[in-house]
């Protein structure tokens, strides 16, 4: 009896076990995935999953790796099939063993009641006052063996009882795990093939994303080009202008030299023609008086 019970619930917890980890496994991947689609939708970058690559196994492996899990679970349970088999085998034969010592008894009890019945048979020759203590010790003999029949009957039919509900409970959990293994396997491909669709996309995302990256990295390296030509011709402009002012103050300073000097030089020819004509006044103020001598 408790063989078979233990046995079951080991069944029961290793299958819930393994369900649990598969569970596991699988809202890991979603959760993954679900933080992969919001960074896309917030960065346009998906460091989640490349880091996740890098450091674990691939999706691809992970899938192989649930399967094989899967594969495990299914030998686990054709496995404890087979311990089922064998322990319903030695059940029916600890059952015939029970049976076989009862019909041992019965046949000792027929056995001790032929020979009571001789005793009987004897001590009534023998001695009336030793009747009624054989039959009293005949009478406990056959209740103290009746007693012992009734004990192993009860308790062969509480084990055929228990054994019964034994193998009917691990074979509904049997049905029960291979219809959710069944469901685990749809519902494993239905979102690998999902999660594959996610992922190609999130690929031609990144295509496209890089794409426009290249675009967006070319047009600014034109434009960047096209500032820099226009800084360059500012700048040429400004120092041209620098030198055109320079040499316009230089121009300015020279002219301004220029009219000093010719000033100057005007100057000086104004005192000269002055001086000349101060010196014809004076010779001729000179002849003037010599004449009236």
């Amino acid at each position: 009896m408790y063989p078979a019970l233990i046995f079951g619930r080991r069944l029961y917890f290793e299958a819930q076990w393994n369900l649990l980890k598969i569970q596991q496994e699988r809202e890991g991947l979603l959760e993954l995935l679900g933080h992969t689609l919001s960074e896309m939708k917030k960065h346009g970058t998906f460091e989640t999953l490349l880091v996740f690559v890098a450091e674990g196994k691939s999706t691809q492996e992970k899938a192989h790796e649930i399967l094989k899990k899967e594969r495990e679970a299914v030998e686990e349970v054709k496995r404890l099939g087979a311990e089922l088999a064998r322990e319903k085998l030695e059940h029916q034969k600890e059952v015939a063993e029970h049976k076989t010592a009862i019909l041992h008894l019965k046949e000792q009890i027929l056995a001790v009641k032929s020979k009571t019945q001789i005793d009987i048979r004897y001590a009534r020759n023998e001695a009336k006052a030793k009747r009624s203590s054989t039959a009293r010790m005949y009478h406990q003999l056959m209740e103290e063996q009746h007693d012992r029949i009734k004990d192993l009957q009860g308790k062969c039919t509480t084990e055929t009882r228990v054994h019964d509900e034994t193998v009917h409970f691990l074979k509904d959990r049997h049905e029960q795990l291979q219809n959710e293994l069944a469901e685990w396997n749809a519902k494993y491909q239905q979102d690998t093939l999902a999660k594959q669709v996610q992922l190609q996309e999130l690929q031609e995302r990144k295509a496209a994303n890089a794409q426009r990256l290249e675009n967006f990295q070319r047009r600014w390296q034109e434009e960047m080009a096209t500032i820099k030509q226009k800084e360059e011709e500012r700048q040429r402009l400004v120092e041209l202008e620098a030198l055109r002012k320079e040499e316009l103050k230089a121009q300015n300073t020279a002219a301004r030299l220029i009219q000093v000097a010719y000033r100057a030089y005007m100057a000086k020819k104004e005192e000269k023609r002055k001086a000349a004509e101060s010196e014809k006044k004076g010779a001729k103020k000179g002849a003037k008086k010599k004449g009236k001598k």
